[in-house]
């Protein structure tokens, strides 16, 4: 009978057959097998044990097993024992795979990653964890007095009725390295996060328009302008040429 159960392993109290046919029983072997719909994804945890108290590790979180034991002995092994129906409990996902980033537009980016497999789920999915964070700031090559705030960051969850697998980000920064991560969640927690680098791509300024100039002495000229419109973004102006 069990008396422990975790999402990755079993505690059994393995009961002796009341018959040893004169030989003293040498090991136990269980088996615990899961159901056909899991079969793909997991294999049958087989282990052997010389006592009656016994922890098979190396199960599946979330997954149904049905599970035996045979007692061994010099002349041969038992018959299988009656079967133990169990459900390992969820444990948090595993890392989310094959991150990929597309630049659309200035300050805009989508995130796609393969949907989690029943094997690295763990058990039910409530959503995902995006998270982003600058992590380096780019001096422009024509103006290398002036560099960016890389104090730009933030998170969004997705929960249950979110099914996508890609996720767009738009406001960032051009000339800014960002790193994001995505992490599954599940009812156990979140789970291991997947990293990934990316810069979004800039966009040239709109033209500025009305422009004046006055001459002011024999050697200055005094120019005024009205700034760009914000169609192409609204990111900083790095300097005028």
């Amino acid at each position: 009978m069990p008396h422990s159960l975790l999402a990755r392993s079993v505690g059994l109290r393995l009961v002796p057959p009341s018959s040893t046919g004169d030989s003293p029983i040498t090991s136990y072997e269980v088996t615990c097998r899961p159901y056909a719909e899991y079969r793909s994804y997991v294999k049958d945890t087989v282990q052997r044990f010389s006592v009656t108290s016994v922890t098979v590790t190396g199960l599946q979180p979330a997954t149904k097993y049905s599970c035996w034991y045979r007692a061994e002995n010099a002349v041969g092994r038992s018959g299988p024992s009656p079967i133990l129906k169990l459900t390992t409990p969820e444990s948090p996902p595993g890392t989310p795979e094959n991150l990929s980033t597309v630049s659309s537009s200035a300050g805009h980016v989508t995130t796609f990653f393969k949907p989690m497999s029943p094997a690295l789920s763990h058990g039910v999915l409530t959503g995902y964890q995006i998270t982003f964070n600058a992590t380096e700031c780019v001096t422009h090559q024509d103006c290398p007095c002036q560099q960016y705030n890389c104090s730009l960051h933030g998170s969004v969850s997705f929960h249950e009725s979110w099914v996508s697998n890609s996720i767009s980000l738009s406001g960032l920064r051009y000339l800014t390295q960002y790193q994001i991560s995505v992490a599954a969640v599940n009812r156990a927690g979140l789970g291991q996060k997947a990293w990934i680098e990316f810069m979004p791509e800039e966009s040239a300024s709109g033209p500025v328009n009305r422009v004046v100039a006055m001459v002011i002495s024999s050697s200055a000229v005094k120019t005024k302008w009205e700034a760009p419109d914000t169609s192409h973004g609204t990111y900083p102006i790095l300097c005028l040429r």
